[in-house]
């Protein structure tokens, strides 16, 4: 999304972008606002957008563009944002035709600024795609990580480059456990499944100092009534830092979910302890995203609108609160949530119900923040 203001100001010949643009910007200020008329209309915004991005895939010429694929992730942006409000699963028809189109791009189109970010952005969509343990992965780029040659240049590509070793490793389970038993594969597995772990690890204890996750010392008892669980509350940098640390908690869920599988087919082979471990780890990391939602939420149960110096935070002395965070958490902090919150609301985790009704909580909490209702309702989901 970042990406999106300068490649929309020049892209002046992109009706599809613009289209796609307007559909998540309307979506968007409905979910803010209450203002759910604006909903039908971005369903009009959207059907326009995805005609006229069918028309420039077909053009040999604009299914290359930039802006293109740009519009394609907006639309798979929107499809998140509408199973988000009904809390279901969203569709990943866009996200496989943003692969496809990745898939036909020229080696030259990776070599520039945007071309990379954008490539980039398509692999973190994949990434977060395969977090969800109830659903297949879906098929990767031909190249696979699309900028492997490439050394990352920060602490969040640094990640991205260990999380798509998930993707690969989720890919191998998933076509292990279709197939007849074999020893030897799922011991391969099993051994892939303790690297990436490690890997995963390892990116966890390099990040900057200002990165690490400082937990609250004041916290307001509005927060508390709001939603704290088990006396639990960290503070961030701010809510992209935080996301980042809950896709690597999510990864590593999903990792230790394998490890299970694994154990469970070769109970010999490993340990006695081990299937606790896993268990473990796997509580260890719900905990972690769990303490995420007063950084996120604060005080908040109800749209904040125009009124968000009412919504208090937790802080630490180490991480006071920015102005920014007070002013954009408010409207945006819930989206950073709702994904992490849907992967660990899952009984095959382990969790108690008292935890598991904790996180309902919170998904219902999140509906009113948005005004899209005030009961939950699964819709299939787990």
């Amino acid at each position: 999304m970042e990406l999106l203001p300068s490649v929309y100001s020049n892209s002046k010949r992109s009706p599809h972008l613009h289209l796609a643009t307007s559909a998540v910007s309307l979506f968007s200020v409905a979910a803010w606002t209450g203002d759910h008329s604006l909903i039908h209309t971005s369903e009009l915004f959207f059907f326009r957008a995805l005609s006229r991005t069918r028309m420039a895939i077909g053009n040999s010429t604009e299914c290359k563009s930039d802006e293109t694929l740009m519009a394609v992730l907006l639309l798979s942006r929107y499809e998140e944002l509408i199973a988000a409000k009904d809390f279901r699963t969203p569709e990943t028809i866009h996200l496989r035709g943003a692969i496809a189109l990745v898939n036909n791009w020229e080696p030259e189109q990776l070599e520039s600024f945007l071309g990379r970010s954008l490539a980039t952005s398509v692999q973190s969509q994949i990434i977060k795609s395969s977090l969800a343990l109830s659903y297949p992965t879906i098929r990767i780029p031909k190249l696979w990580p699309p900028l492997l040659y490439l050394p990352p240049q920060t602490v969040a590509a640094q990640f991205t480059v260990a999380a798509s070793k998930m993707v690969s490793l989720r890919i191998a389970w998933e076509e292990a456990i279709s197939l007849p038993f074999e020893k030897p594969r799922i011991l391969d597995i099993m051994t892939k499944a303790v690297d990436v772990d490690r890997q995963l690890t390892s990116w966890a204890f390099s990040v900057p100092l200002n990165w690490i996750p400082v937990p609250a010392l004041s916290v307001p008892q509005s927060i508390r009534d709001a939603g704290v669980y088990r006396d639990r509350c960290d503070c961030y940098l701010d809510m992209w830092v935080a996301s980042t640390w809950n896709s690597f908690r999510d990864c590593r869920i999903v990792v230790q979910a394998i490890l299970l599988g694994c154990i469970s087919m070769l109970p010999d082979e490993v340990p006695p302890d081990s299937a606790q471990h896993a268990l473990t780890t796997i509580q260890s990391l719900v905990d972690d995203i769990c303490a995420t939602v007063p950084f996120y939420l604060g005080s908040q149960k109800a749209p904040a609108r125009f009124n968000v110096e009412s919504v208090e935070y937790p802080s630490a002395a180490a991480r006071p609160i920015s102005e920014a965070h007070r002013r954009s958490a408010p409207l945006i902090g819930a989206w950073f949530l709702i994904p992490y919150l849907d992967s660990i609301c899952c009984p095959q985790l382990g969790l108690c119900e008292e935890q598991l009704n904790w996180i309902r909580d919170q998904c219902q909490r999140i509906r009113r923040i948005y005004t899209f209702g005030h009961s939950f309702i699964s819709n299939g989901r787990r």
